[in-house]
């Protein structure tokens, strides 16, 4: 059971889910992106990032507080439904959030994205919050090819 459902605004949550899960419709429909439903018994993985600068005083003292997993939560909470059926469909994530106020054109980015239309809003001033969300299938011997058993014997 998500943590989030024990809280005791729940409706002010949900209404947070709804607002974000709006946004990131809209948002795919503009990249004329199609979504469909991971079956529910499709094992998937997560990244998430949140790139944001931080430009006024106000800015800095929320960012300075900033709990990467409150916002990561409400995030995966309001693709359910959207993305896949349920998130504990996801078993393997990565989430993060970095400042990108000192982020410039002349800058070198050092992220391995093979999304040329990420790396050049990053790198936009014009930008100053960003979600990046993937999702795909996990491929289990990716991971397994890589287990070692205490013993020393490969798995």
């Amino acid at each position: 059971m998500s943590i989030n459902l024990l809280l005791e605004d729940k409706g002010r949550y949900q209404q947070k889910m709804e607002s974000y899960k709006a946004v990131i419709k809209g948002k795919m429909e503009d990249y004329n992106a199609s979504i469909e439903l991971y079956h529910p018994k499709d094992n998937i993985y997560g990244i998430f990032y949140y790139f944001y600068r931080t430009v006024s005083k106000y800015d800095k003292k929320k960012h300075s507080k900033l709990d990467t997993d409150n916002i990561i939560k409400p995030i995966w909470d309001s693709l359910r439904g959207l993305l896949y059926k349920d998130d504990n469909q996801l078993k393997f994530v990565i989430g993060g959030s970095l400042n990108i106020s000192y982020i410039h054109y002349n800058n070198t980015i050092d992220f391995n994205f093979d999304n040329d239309d990420l790396l050049k809003t990053i790198v936009d001033p014009r930008y100053n919050h960003i979600i990046y969300i993937e999702c795909g299938y996990v491929k289990h011997h990716n991971f397994i090819d890589r287990l070692e058993m205490r013993d020393g014997n490969k798995a």
